[in-house]
């Protein structure tokens, strides 16, 4: 390990000896003890205990192998090297704090009980390894020892007080090391967790290709694309950046916590990965992460009720502008379709109102299927009618046909229906006025003399036909066939209309 400021000379050497025999001593306790595991497993131990073993022994031989190219005289190794040993260093220590912490919750139900003084060394050993560790990053940046652990103890037994939380998700776990992918898989699966993994950026990329999670676990030093790369990646994406990420790592830095939060992570652990913290820190962001999705649920709703209300432009409108200006269309065609004889109806089935409401809507849903098809936009239901216009916030290149289009077909969808009915369909075609008023229940709606006498000639129409005015009939008379006849409208006075019959071939 390389110092800024250190003990010179023959001092020097006898300090470096000093500290190598300190993170030494505890490391060969760890391989020892975990020997003694070996040695004491029964036949008919739990194979994943058996597992846990063999992978401390491991950990505990790259410790005596790490260390001593870790503690070396000043100016042997660069930053990033001594990073990544003490990265290495505490990674291996975590994974054993892990372990012994994991498995001595389950020894009473396993009738294990022999080894909790095993597991006991082995976490007693590790954590002195990460207390060396932090002493000599701590003289590294010239600071002195704190009450850090003091208060971390004290926030720890705050939190083994609280009610494990209840937000279970779909967690994934990405880390190029796979006994860190084994510890955590392990811990998140006894917290009632579903658990998928990665082994570096890209396989992880690939996995949140073909399905979705709920949280995600990242290393921040991996090979290749790193936790910082991966991170990005997620946060800009906008299939991903919704996912809260914890990271996990072994630097201890406020830099790297720091770049972490920067880049969207929702939260940061250093290893040794606490149990107890780990199951807090999930649970929080969970409970975030439900929020979020139930706020974007209604916001969806939301949504879909304003397109419901309104025709899409006018909820393009309100997004940009948060209202709707009023304005003038000079050309619009107007239909109004209504059901005959619906008030009798009503009183034969005066008993049974649901039968009532379920025909009339079986025959609306209908009425907007064809509306759509023919490029009509529905403005609004009045009892049993139905008021449609074409031209008013799209263009079209007649109006008038594509409502005496939807008009013929919705007609035949009412006789065809059950019950079956007879409409009256009236069309117009002129100037309106469409705006949104209300201030608790919007409507979007048109006036004018248009809306009017478009609503006037569905009253005078006969059943099962429609009737079109004489600025309607204008613009289809070149392509259809109609019979005249003269009517009295209220507040028109004496007027010529028309009953289409038919397109011409």
């Amino acid at each position: 390990m390389t110092f800024t400021t250190a003990p010179q000379g023959r001092v020097v050497d006898a300090w470096l000896a000093a500290t190598r025999q300190e993170l030494t001593a505890p490391a060969e306790v760890l391989s020892r003890t975990a020997n003694l595991w070996l040695q004491a497993l029964p036949p008919d131990a739990p194979p994943k205990f058996a597992d846990a073993a063999h992978h401390v022994a491991r950990r505990a031989h790259q410790l005596l192998e790490i260390i001593p190219k870790f503690i070396r005289p000043a100016q042997s190794l660069t930053p990033d090297q001594e990073r990544t040993l003490r990265h290495d260093l505490r990674g291996h220590a975590a994974y054993v704090i892990g372990i012994a912490h994991l498995w001595q919750k389950q020894l009473d139900r396993l009738r294990l009980d022999r080894f909790a003084s095993i597991l006991e060394r082995l976490a007693e050993a590790a954590h002195h390894i990460v207390a060396v560790l932090d002493r000599l990053a701590s003289f590294r940046r010239g600071s002195t020892e704190s009450d850090d652990s003091v208060s971390l103890a004290e926030l720890m037994r705050l939190l083994d007080e609280l009610p494990a939380s209840q937000e279970r998700g779909e967690i994934l776990v990405v880390d190029d090391n796979p006994y860190n992918r084994q510890y955590l898989t392990e811990l998140l699966t006894q917290q009632g967790h579903r658990v998928v993994v990665a082994d570096d950026g890209e396989s992880a990329l690939r996995l949140l290709e073909t399905g979705s999670v709920d949280l995600i676990l990242l290393d921040v030093l991996m090979p290749g694309m790193s936790g910082f790369g991966l991170l990005e990646r997620l946060k800009t994406s906008p299939r991903w950046q919704h996912i809260p990420v914890i990271m996990v790592s072994s630097l201890e830095e406020q830099r790297s916590v720091v770049n972490c939060i920067a880049r969207g992570a929702e939260d940061y652990l250093t290893r040794p990965v606490d149990p107890l913290l780990l199951r807090a820190r999930i649970g929080a962001s969970l409970e975030k992460k439900r929020l979020r999705d139930r706020e974007v649920n209604y916001l969806n709703r939301i949504d879909q009720l304003l397109h419901a209300l309104f025709p899409p432009q006018v909820v393009a409108e309100v997004r940009e502008t948060s209202t709707v200006r009023p304005r003038r269309h000079d050309k619009v065609g107007v239909l109004f379709a209504d059901v005959v004889g619906f008030t009798s109806y009503c009183d034969q089935h005066r008993h049974w109102p649901e039968i009532v409401v379920e025909s009339l809507q079986r025959h609306y849903l209908a009425f907007e299927r064809i509306a759509r098809g023919h490029g009509v936009q529905k403005i609004k239901t009045i009892g049993d009618s139905f008021m449609g216009t074409a031209g008013l916030l799209t263009p079209h290149e007649n109006p008038v046909r594509a409502l005496i289009e939807c008009g013929l077909e919705m007609i035949a969808s009412a006789k065809a229906n059950f019950p079956s009915w007879d409409l009256r369909v009236g069309i117009h075609v002129g100037p309106v006025v469409a705006g949104v008023v209300g201030e608790t229940q919007f409507s979007f709606d048109l006036w004018g003399d248009t809306v009017n006498i478009a609503a006037r000639m569905e009253s005078v129409g006969l059943p099962g036909t429609i009737t079109l005015s004489p600025d309607a009939w204008r613009e289809v008379e070149n392509v259809g066939q109609v019979q005249t006849r003269t009517v009295e409208i209220r507040g028109k006075g004496t007027m010529t209309v028309y009953r289409f019959l038919d397109f011409r071939e």
